[in-house]
C-alpha cells in the first residue's frame, strides 16, 4: 500500500508540470526540479535493472550534465563507482566521454585511462578524440594532447571532404582546432601552428555558421586571433608579408582591425619601417577619433533611455518637464534597447582601450629597436597582452638581470612546459654566463619542446648554447605518435588530412530548356556556381532567381559563370522563365530524376525530398562554398565578396 501511494504522489508530481493537458516547455523557473527528478528516474531504472550498463551511463551523464541546470554534482566518487562498474562489462564503452568531464576540472589525472581509451571507443567521432585533449591540456602534457587534438581535425576533416560538409557546421570544429594552435605553440611548432591558424581564416565562411559577425566565435574569429597570437610570441616578422598575402587581414570588423594593425605597426616599428609604422598609426588614430565620436552619441542615448526608464510620473511625462506629452511606453521594449544600447556603450569603451594600448605597443617596438631595453620594459608593460617572458628578456637585457632572470623563472612556472619562456631563459642564463643554470633550463626545453621550429629566433640563437655545452645541433626531439600510458595509439595520417582541402565536386550532366546537354564537363577549367532549386512552383526558389538574376554579370565579372538545376521536368522550365520578370539571365536545367542533386547531397533522404543548394566550384573542380537548407540562400552579396576571397587562394 505504501508503493501505491509513493506511485500516486510521483503522478501528482508530474502532472504539476502539464498545463492544458500538455507538458511545458522547460524553462529557467522549472530546470533545476526537472533535472533532479529526471536523474531520480534514471536511477530507479539502474536500481530495477542492476545490470544495465546503458542506465548506469546515463545516470552518470546526468550527473555531470546536471551541474549546467544549477545541480551540482554531489559525489564525485558515487559517479566513478557507476564508471568503473560500466567498464568491468565493457572496457570500450564510450562513457569514457563522461568520465573527462567528470574530472576534468578537479582531478584531471584521474581520467589519464579514459583519456587514452575515449577516441577507440568511437574512432570515426571527431569530438571523442578531442575530449582527451582536455585532460592532457591540464595536466600540460601538450604534446599528448596535440596527438588527439590534430586526430580529432583530421577525423572531422576526413567526414567533412567525403561528406560534402561545410567545416564550422561540425559542433565543436572551430573550438579544436584552435586549441590545437595554441598547443602547437606551447610546443614550439611555430610554422604548425601559424599554417593552422591560416587555415582557420581561409576556410569558407557562411553567415550563419562562421563570420567576423558580432557573436560569432567560427574558425574565421579564431584564426585571426591565432594568427596574431602566433606572429607576435614567435616574432615572425618575415612571415607577416605571407599572412598579408593570403588574406588573413581581409574583410574584418573595427575590433580584429585593431588587433591586426597593432602587430602590423610593431613589426614595422622594430624592423625601422618608419613608413609603415606612420601608416598603421594613422589608421589606429583615425580609428580612435571614429570610436570616440560614436561612444559619445552611444552614452548620451543610454542616460536618455535610463532616464525614461526611472521616470516615475505619469505616463504622459517625460523626463523633460516642458516636453510635449507623450504616449504611454512600454517598459520592456524600453528596457531591452537600454540594454543593448549600454552593451554596445561598453563595447565602444573597450576598444578605445584596445587602441591605446596598441599605440602603446607599436611605441615599445620603436624602443627596442633603437636598443632602449629599460624604456622599452616600462612602455610594453603598459600595453596589455605582450609576452610577459619578453618583457622579462627586455628588462635583462636593459641591464636589470637579476630582475629579469627572476620574472622569466616566474614565467616559466606559471606557464609550466611551455617552450617559449623557457628558451628565453636559458639563453639570459647562458648570456649571464651561467653556464650550468642554462644546461639545466636547457635539458627541461628538450623534454617539451617536441617538433620545435629551430628556424624561428627564439630557438635558433640556442645554436651557440648547444655547441657550448656539447649538444648535437638538431637537439629538438622529433615530431612521432607518441605512445599512451597504456593504449594504442593509430598513426595520425591514417585518420584524414591535417589542413582542411575543398572536395572534389561530383561530375553531372544534365540538359538545359533547350534540350542541349550541359554537364560539368562544360564548365571545365571555370569557375561557377550553381543553384538547386524546387521548381516554379517554390515561391522562395522564384525569389532566388529574382535576386540572382542581376547580379550574373558581376559574378561573371569576377570569373564566375552561373547556372541553375531544377527539379522540374524538362518541359517546366519555361515556367521559371515566365514567372520571372524580365529576361532571365540564368541558364536553366532539370534534373527531374534528382540524381545530380543527390550527388551533391542537396537532398533529404529520410524524406525523400530534394533539398536547396547553392554550390561555388572552381577550375580545378572543387567545392569552394556551400549552402544545403530547407531554405534557398538569399545574400548574393555576401557570396559574391566570399566567392572572390577564396577564390584568390
Amino acid at each position: 500500500d505504501k508503493d501505491k501511494d509513493k506511485d500516486k504522489d510521483k503522478d501528482k508530481d508530474k502532472d504539476k508540470d502539464k498545463k492544458d493537458g500538455q507538458y511545458e516547455l522547460v524553462n529557467d523557473k522549472n530546470r533545476k526540479k526537472r533535472a533532479a527528478r529526471y536523474l531520480k528516474d534514471l536511477e530507479d531504472i539502474v536500481i530495477e535493472y542492476p545490470d544495465d550498463i546503458e542506465a548506469k551511463a546515463l545516470v552518470v551523464h546526468r550527473i555531470w550534465y546536471n551541474a549546467r541546470a544549477g545541480w551540482p554534482i554531489g559525489s564525485y566518487v558515487a559517479a566513478e563507482s557507476l564508471l568503473k562498474e560500466i567498464f568491468a562489462v565493457n572496457p570500450m564503452h564510450p562513457s569514457h566521454h563522461y568520465r573527462i568531464h567528470l574530472w576534468d576540472r578537479r582531478k584531471p589525472e584521474l581520467a589519464v585511462e579514459s583519456a587514452g581509451m575515449c577516441g577507440l571507443s568511437a574512432p570515426t567521432i571527431a569530438h571523442m578524440w578531442h575530449m582527451p585533449g582536455h585532460i592532457f591540456s591540464r595536466l600540460n602534457r601538450y604534446d599528448d594532447a596535440v596527438y588527439y587534438q590534430e586526430a580529432s581535425a583530421r577525423t572531422d576533416h576526413r567526414h567533412m571532404i567525403t561528406d560534402h560538409v561545410i567545416p564550422d557546421q561540425i559542433h565543436n570544429y572551430a573550438h579544436n582546432n584552435e586549441w590545437l594552435t595554441r598547443n602547437y605553440a606551447f610546443l614550439g611548432r611555430a610554422t604548425d601552428a601559424l599554417n593552422q591558424a591560416m587555415n582557420l581564416v581561409e576556410l569558407p565562411r557562411h553567415p550563419t555558421f562562421n563570420s567576423f559577425a558580432d557573436g560569432k566565435r567560427g574558425s574565421a574569429v579564431y584564426g585571426q586571433k591565432r594568427v596574431l597570437q602566433v606572429l607576435r610570441e614567435f616574432q615572425m616578422y618575415n612571415q607577416l608579408e605571407q599572412v598579408v598575402d593570403r588574406g588573413c587581414f581581409d574583410n574584418l570588423d573595427a575590433e580584429q582591425k585593431v588587433a591586426a594593425y597593432r602587430v602590423r605597426g610593431s613589426f614595422a616599428a622594430i624592423n625601422g619601417d618608419a613608413e609603415g609604422e606612420s601608416e598603421f598609426v594613422k589608421l589606429l588614430e583615425k580609428l580612435k577619433e571614429e570610436t570616440e565620436a560614436s561612444s559619445e552619441e552611444s552614452k548620451s542615448k543610454v542616460e536618455s533611455l535610463k532616464c525614461q526608464l526611472e521616470d516615475k510620473k505619469k505616463p504622459e511625462d517625460s523626463c523633460d518637464d516642458e516636453a510635449e506629452p507623450k504616449e504611454k511606453i512600454d517598459k520592456k521594449a524600453l528596457g531591452k534597447e537600454y540594454k543593448d544600447e549600454k552593451k554596445k556603450s561598453e563595447k565602444l569603451t573597450k576598444r578605445i582601450e584596445a587602441i591605446e594600448n596598441a599605440l602603446t605597443a607599436i611605441d615599445g617596438y620603436r624602443l627596442v629597436s633603437k636598443e632602449d631595453y629599460a624604456s622599452a620594459v616600462e612602455t610594453l608593460g603598459k600595453a596589455k597582452d605582450e609576452d610577459e617572458s619578453w618583457i622579462a628578456e627586455l628588462k635583462f637585457l636593459g641591464g636589470d638581470k637579476e630582475g629579469g632572470l627572476s620574472d622569466l623563472r616566474k614565467q616559466v612556472d606559471k606557464r609550466k612546459n611551455e617552450s617559449i619562456p623557457l628558451a628565453r631563459l636559458a639563453w639570459c642564463e647562458f648570456q649571464n654566463d651561467d653556464l650550468k643554470s642554462a644546461e639545466t633550463t636547457f635539458e627541461k626545453l628538450k623534454n617539451v619542446a617536441v617538433g620545435a621550429d629551430r628556424s624561428v629566433e627564439v630557438f635558433a640563437r640556442l645554436d651557440s648554447l648547444s655547441k657550448a655545452l656539447d649538444v648535437e645541433s638538431d637537439w629538438v626531439v622529433e615530431v612521432s605518435t607518441p605512445q599512451g600510458d597504456t593504449h594504442f595509439r593509430p598513426p595520425l595520417d591514417s585518420l584524414g588530412p591535417v589542413i582542411w582541402e575543398a572536395p572534389l565536386a561530383p561530375k553531372w550532366s544534365v540538359k538545359d530548356a533547350q534540350s542541349k546537354i550541359v554537364s560539368s564537363e562544360s564548365f571545365e577549367g571555370e569557375n561557377y556556381l550553381v543553384i538547386f532549386y524546387l521548381g516554379h512552383g517554390c515561391l522562395h526558389c522564384a525569389e532566388q532567381l529574382q535576386a540572382f538574376g542581376p547580379r550574373v554579370d558581376d559574378f561573371e565579372e569576377a570569373g564566375i559563370r552561373m547556372i541553375a538545376i531544377s527539379s522540374d521536368g524538362q518541359s517546366d522550365l519555361s515556367k521559371s522563365v515566365k514567372n520571372y520578370e524580365g529576361d532571365l539571365p540564368i541558364r536553366l536545367a532539370s534534373d527531374s530524376s534528382l540524381e545530380t542533386f543527390k550527388s551533391f547531397r542537396a537532398h533529404d533522404d529520410f524524406e525523400g525530398q530534394p533539398l536547396h543548394g547553392t554550390f561555388l566550384i572552381d577550375k580545378e573542380g572543387r567545392v569552394r562554398w556551400q549552402d544545403i537548407s530547407y531554405e534557398p540562400f538569399m545574400d548574393h552579396e555576401f557570396l559574391l565578396q566570399e566567392s572572390k576571397r577564396l577564390l584568390k587562394f
